[in-house]
């Protein structure tokens, strides 16, 4: 199973801190790689339209943001920097 979870937080998604599933926007279950690709592929054309930073780790994981996009963080009593993140979960699935 494939899995492409767009989240909006604080930190780069490859970082995956504990408690990152409170930041998911939207989480999509597939059983083939080729429709987790085309999924992803055109959630990451909607995100680079709307933000134009963009850093890619490895090819599971993608974020974009835009400079200023500031959102106040009460843990840190400050505001801090959005960022829109595409990862992409591989499971093994015993049959």
């Amino acid at each position: 199973m494939h899995e492409i979870i767009y989240v909006k937080s604080f930190y780069e998604p490859w970082w995956m801190l504990e408690g990152w599933e409170q930041d998911i926007v939207q989480r999509n279950s597939f059983s083939t790689i080729e429709e987790a690709i085309s999924f992803k592929s055109k959630l990451a054309d909607t995100l680079r339209n709307a933000y134009p930073e963009h850093k890619k780790k490895g090819e599971d994981f993608d974020v974009y943001w835009e400079k200023g996009e500031l959102k106040y963080c009460p843990d840190c009593e400050e505001d801090l920097q959005v960022y829109h993140g595409i990862i992409h979960l591989h499971t093994e699935t015993n049959r």
